[in-house]
C-alpha cells in the first residue's frame, strides 16, 4: 500500500530535516493529526508498505510537484525526483 501523508505530522520546530523513521510527530493542527492518525493505521495494520510526506503538493497559483512533473514528462523520457529541497517544516 502506498499511504500519501504530509509534512504537518511535524511541528517544524526541528533543527534538523527529519528522517524517513523520525517518530517525533508534532502535528500542529486538525489536518496533520488526521494524516498521521493514517500513518500509524497503516503501519499498525500492514506489514508492506510505503508512506510518502509530501509538501509543495499542488495549487491554484505558481508552481508545484505535480505540475513539474507533468512538464517534465511531457519533455524527457525518464523522470527523476531530486531529494536536496528543504523547506519549512521539514
Amino acid at each position: 500500500m502506498l499511504y500519501l501523508s504530509t509534512d504537518y505530522v511535524f511541528d517544524g520546530q526541528g533543527e534538523r530535516p527529519w528522517e524517513p523513521d523520525d517518530k517525533c510527530y508534532a502535528p500542529l493542527n486538525v489536518y496533520g493529526q488526521s494524516k498521521l492518525d493514517g500513518e500509524l493505521a497503516v503501519a499498525n495494520t500492514l506489514s508492506k508498505y510505503f508512506i510518502v510526506r509530501i509538501a509543495w503538493v499542488f495549487g491554484l497559483n505558481g508552481k508545484n510537484f505535480i505540475k513539474t512533473m507533468i512538464n517534465v514528462g511531457k519533455t524527457h523520457d525518464t523522470v527523476r525526483v531530486v531529494n536536496d529541497q528543504i523547506g519549512t517544516p521539514t
